[in-house]
């Protein structure tokens, strides 16, 4: 277990929250369509509560930002995603501290965070 306490880092943080709920939130019919596949039927069931909350959510934002939403946090792509890393590395404990993070970077350090690894360490 000693490496294990030495390689596992726990972080809670609502910045992660905020990613992996966007995440959820454009992907919620892609969940359902799982719950439903012979692989995982009777097996899962959806959260009441985070299907309200999609619910919810969905219904307040603009068109713009649901189209932001699957440009970001498709399933396949999940390029929102990739800001995880800065959320750990940062020590960022919350959204705030996430949107400010994403404002201060600069562009081009922005981009990069969008290119394959071997690309990224060629731009470097």
């Amino acid at each position: 277990m000693k490496w294990i306490d030495n390689k596992v880092e726990v972080c809670s943080s609502t910045a992660c929250d905020l990613l992996h709920g966007l995440f959820r939130l454009n992907n919620n019919e892609r969940f359902h369509e799982l719950f439903e596949s012979s692989l995982y039927k009777g097996k899962f069931e959806p959260n009441r509560d985070i299907q309200n909350w999609v619910s919810e959510t969905k219904s307040i934002l603009t068109p713009d930002i649901l189209e932001k939403l699957k440009e970001f946090f498709a399933w396949e792509t999940f390029f929102g995603m990739c800001f995880l890393p800065d959320v750990t590395h940062s020590s960022l404990k919350n959204a705030r501290q996430l949107i400010e993070h994403l404002r201060e970077m600069p562009e081009r350090v922005l981009l990069i965070s969008f290119i394959p690894v071997t690309v990224r360490e060629k731009a470097r």
